[in-house]
């Protein structure tokens, strides 16, 4: 049968198989085509609200000088210690008045980034800020990740105003001048209906790597194209970012404030206040810059915890917007492709993994193939958009034009890794639709200079995925063996080394296996895109030898679908091999790490050290081996409180750096000493290494990780002037430091 459009159009179908495939395949491309539609209208709309990008900063309404409002700066932190100290000075160097400005870090670090945080906290208190860090006491069930934080500490906002800032996002001198006076107009009055000042992103690290010079195109395609004509067009129907935004606090309450149900907190609370009726503004002027993931596994973890959260809102938010009477259609079918649009990426992989079969059938008239690769040209199109009308931030990037005509060539990147992401975004997808699970971990930033020692990627996701109930967990149970004699601590090492002790066997056991679950998904994910890319490489080898034999001109279409396949098929390889790769070497070094703690356990050196139990100097003057009970069951939030109040007060160490080691002292206990370094809080101020003290002085040496610290804290020698946190390399000889 022929189609009466002609051959140009349709092709003969001799087989019900063959109308099976092209139906199969037309409806993956028509829904692929829909949300290219979409997403050119925004651009369109992005183009004409700025009139090609050529408009004027808004300016806001009036807030006179000495009448500023009280505004208050959240800024959240778990375990980032690598960025955190810039990011709080940024914040208490904001032009804003002192007494109006109030800093909070809503912190849940259980590593050293706390002595960081205290120690910059403490240096802008003297010199007149108001600077706090906020510890909620416990991480327990429900909202142990960032939402939960913010939730706790919702009541301590002073003020009416709180601007919100990742531990890695840095705010520009100007912010608050700019975006506060947008809750305001011409005469100074309060506009009670704005809820929202949201602001897009600069990168610190946009040149890093291929990796990150993609990260940042696709998302400033976001930001100056997506929610410009969001913003503009659709009555301000846009996103809160999750960070670089000023909220209205009474909105936030008006919302039902921070929920934990799903993981993208900020875009469900902002659909929240949507419906709650707050207007939300926009200023794509006044980027501010952060820090993108330089790691292929820091990458996908971003955005498969973005992908998945988007589908929990819309499990639980999409079904009350679409059945509002209220609600306009145009504004139904726009947030229904904002709160879908990741799934362009399952369809485009449906599509890719088609076309060899219809291409070897010779099932490809010039109207299909034409239908099937008009939506890359959307991207192709939003990206030269994008490189021209982005604004750039205080470090000046891409300001000449000369700089965006070199960025144009990054834009075959931003297709490859597109392309590569489809596999890791149809997990995502599919775990968003079917998983409530919310505890999906955050990945830690480099930084501009790595002040905490952390083991790369791995450590990271280790840290971020233990929770505090192991913590104490562990901690309670170790502390049993801690409180008996020197013998009863060998004999209960013994039982736990064979597995006879039930208690530990409880809480050790399922951490373990969620660590071995999490890394076979991990390694599933990474291994399903590899045998796609597998899967096209066959295919195009195979049509290469068959379409160059082909002599049929009505077999041209089909032939040149075939070249687009190497495309997706490099993407794949790429992304996916660098994953496994990376998830492979760190499965390695752990298992390193392990073998090299066995040895040293086994060891003279070790063997010698079990011979004299641990002893720590106890506030109320006692001395004991490690620590009691109560204090080894405190959460890590409440021990580094402890800590810095007095209530365990380790004696001074004395450091020679011409020995590259610590000051000798007795030698500790085995037990001890594993005891002390499985509190997570303790491990991190030690610096990943073992502890050991006397009732004369508290010694460090190298023990397990054979690694110096990378910082310690030097106690005050001039009135509190010298004192605070300073690398290693700064000792002098002899110097007295606080483990």
């Amino acid at each position: 049968m022929r189609s009466s459009v002609g051959e140009a159009f349709w092709v003969d179908l001799e087989t019900g198989y063959d109308w099976f495939l092209v139906i199969l395949f037309l409806i993956p491309t028509t829904l692929l085509n829909l949300y290219a539609t979409a997403k050119a209208v925004n651009i369109l709309r992005a183009l004409i609200s700025t009139r090609f990008f050529t408009d004027e900063p808004k300016e806001g309404g009036v807030v006179p000088r000495g009448e500023e409002p009280m505004v208050t700066i959240q800024i959240s932190c778990f375990n980032e210690g690598n960025v955190i100290e810039d990011t709080i000075n940024a914040a208490c160097e904001v032009d804003w008045p002192k007494d109006k400005l109030c800093v909070q870090i809503c912190d849940d670090s259980t590593d050293e980034s706390v002595m960081i945080i205290d120690a910059v906290i403490e240096r802008w208190r003297q010199r007149g800020v108001m600077c706090e860090r906020l510890v909620r006491p416990t991480r327990r069930g429900d909202g142990q990740q960032k939402d939960g934080c913010l939730a706790v500490h919702i009541d301590k906002i002073q003020g009416d105003f709180v601007a919100m800032f990742d531990a890695d996002h840095r705010c520009e001198h100007q912010f608050l001048r700019r975006c506060i006076p947008q809750f305001y107009d011409m005469e100074g009055n309060v506009q009670p209906q704005v809820g929202l000042v949201q602001c897009p992103w600069a990168y610190t690290n946009i040149h890093t790597n291929l990796l990150t010079e993609y990260d940042a195109l696709s998302l400033d395609t976001a930001f100056v194209l997506e929610q410009t004509g969001r913003a503009e067009f659709a009555l301000g129907i846009f996103s809160f970012n999750g960070t670089g935004g000023v909220w209205r606090k009474d909105a936030i309450r008006a919302g039902g404030g921070w929920s934990w149900e799903t993981i993208a907190e900020d875009f469900d609370l902002s659909y929240e206040e949507r419906m709650a009726q707050y207007e939300f503004v926009y200023l794509r002027d006044l980027p501010q810059p952060l820090e993108l993931p330089s790691g292929i596994r820091a990458h996908v973890q971003q955005k498969f915890r973005w992908t998945t959260g988007f589908f929990q809102v819309a499990r639980k938010t999409l079904w009350r917007i679409i059945r509002n009477p209220s609600t306009p259609m145009w504004l139904k079918s726009e947030v229904f492709f904002q709160f879908t649009g990741a799934a362009a990426f399952s369809l485009a992989l449906l599509v890719v993994l088609l076309v060899p079969i219809l291409s070897n059938r010779n099932l490809f008239s010039l109207f299909l193939a034409t239908y099937t690769v008009a939506p890359s040209l959307v991207p192709l199109f939003g990206g030269l958009c994008t490189i021209f009308g982005k604004v750039s931030g205080s470090d000046g990037q891409y300001r000449s034009v000369s700089s965006r005509l070199c960025r144009c060539f990054f834009i075959p990147t931003l297709y490859t890794f597109a392309l590569g992401m489809m596999v890791f975004e149809t997990f995502a997808m599919f775990e968003g639709l079917t998983s409530d699970d919310v505890n999906i971990g955050r990945g830690c930033k480099e930084g501009a200079s790595k002040r905490v020692d952390h083991d790369e990627e791995e450590s990271r996701s280790d840290m971020s995925s233990t929770t505090t109930d192991d913590i104490e967990m562990n901690a309670s149970s170790r502390s049993t063996r801690t409180r008996a004699s020197t013998s009863s601590q060998k004999s209960s090492a013994t039982r736990h080394n064979k597995g006879s002790n039930c208690e530990t066997q409880a809480c050790c056991f399922p951490k373990l296996n969620k660590k071995a679950q999490k890394f076979k998904r991990n390694l599933t994910k990474g291994l399903s895109g590899l045998v796609a890319a597998c899967y096209l490489s066959i295919w195009c080898a195979y049509l290469y030898v068959d379409k160059a034999r082909d002599r049929e001109p009505n077999h041209y279409p089909s032939a040149i679908m075939v070249f687009f396949l190497p495309l997706p098929a490099i993407g794949l390889f790429c992304v996916h091999g660098m994953f496994v790769w990376a998830l492979l070497r760190s499965k390695c070094k752990r298992r390193m790490r392990k073998r090299a703690y066995a040895k040293l356990r086994d060891t003279g050196e070790g063997k010698q050290r079990k011979k004299t139990p641990e002893v720590f100097h106890l506030s109320d003057g006692r001395d004991g081996p490690g620590f009691t009970s109560s204090e080894r069951a405190l959460s890590p939030h409440t021990f580094n409180e402890s800590h810095q109040n007095g209530h365990l007060s380790p004696t001074p160490s004395r450091c020679s750096k011409s020995s590259g080691k610590w000051s000798k002292s007795t030698r500790s206990s085995k037990s001890s000493r594993a005891g002390l370094q499985g509190h997570t809080s303790f491990r991190g101020l030690l610096g990943k290494s073992s502890a050991s003290a006397t009732s004369s002085e508290c010694s460090f040496v190298n023990g397990i990780s054979a690694r110096r610290p990378q910082y310690v804290l030097v106690p005050d020698r001039n009135g509190m002037q010298d004192g605070g946190i300073l690398p290693y390399g700064d000792l002098a000889d002899g110097e007295i430091v606080i483990l």
